[in-house]
């Protein structure tokens, strides 16, 4: 049984509804694994939202550098969760991202555009140094949709990683390249160590279209 810390960044201004959804999908998720999980949701940030890409990595980089720093102790995972995702299949999503990291690899499932059928996250979901793609082959190189992939650059979004690759210095979120995500770092320093970064493409959460809550579309 493994100690999981669920690590959720909300802006303070965000829409009442999707709160409610994600505080239903937290416990669903936690209701629905063996393992022992501690909650954390950072509201942060400034009810004006996101600044657009590539200073939103800079920005939210430092929320989640700062969650890192107050909330992991004695936790053998971090779980990463978008405050804005709407659906998990299946529920027992951490078991199954749990299992295929055996401790070591970097996890994740298919993080889907809700009611659009493409790729929400692929300024995060990184292979050969290139973003992956709405629509498949999501990642020149990997024609698979269904089944475990391995990726050579980083996930996003939604992810599980071992705590032992967070090294609670600046250098776990600091984004080098503009093209690149926050995420980025810690996939990084973790392929360093052996590890993998595995994305489960039959495991699928999917991300609100935001225009549907009255929000601006992440660009």
């Amino acid at each position: 049984m493994a100690n999981i810390l669920v690590l959720v960044p909300m802006k303070k201004n965000m829409h009442e509804e999707l709160k409610r959804i994600n505080f239903n999908i937290i416990l669903t998720m936690i209701a629905s694994t063996s393992h022992n999980c501690s909650v954390v949701i950072e509201h942060s940030g400034s009810d004006a939202g996101l600044p657009p890409h590539p200073a939103r990595a800079s920005h939210v980089g430092r929320i989640r550098y700062d969650m890192i720093a107050k909330h992991l102790h004695a936790h053998d995972y971090v779980f990463w969760l978008d405050a804005d995702i709407v659906s998990v299949n299946p529920p027992k999503l951490l078991e199954y991202l749990v299992n295929l990291s055996e401790g070591t690899h970097i996890t994740a499932p298919a993080v889907m555009l809700q009611n659009k059928n493409c790729w929400y996250d692929t300024a995060g979901f990184i292979h050969n140094e290139k973003r992956g793609k709405r629509t498949p082959p999501y990642w020149e190189g990997i024609q698979a949709t269904k089944g475990v992939v391995e990726l050579n650059g980083s996930v996003g979004c939604v992810y599980l990683v071992p705590s032992k690759y967070y090294t609670k210095t600046d250098s776990d979120f600091v984004v080098e390249n503009p093209l690149f995500t926050e995420h980025y770092p810690v996939c990084s320093y973790a392929r360093t160590q052996g590890a993998k970064l595995l994305v489960n493409l039959d495991l699928e959460v999917h991300h609100a279209w935001l225009p549907q809550y009255g929000e601006a579309w992440h660009k």
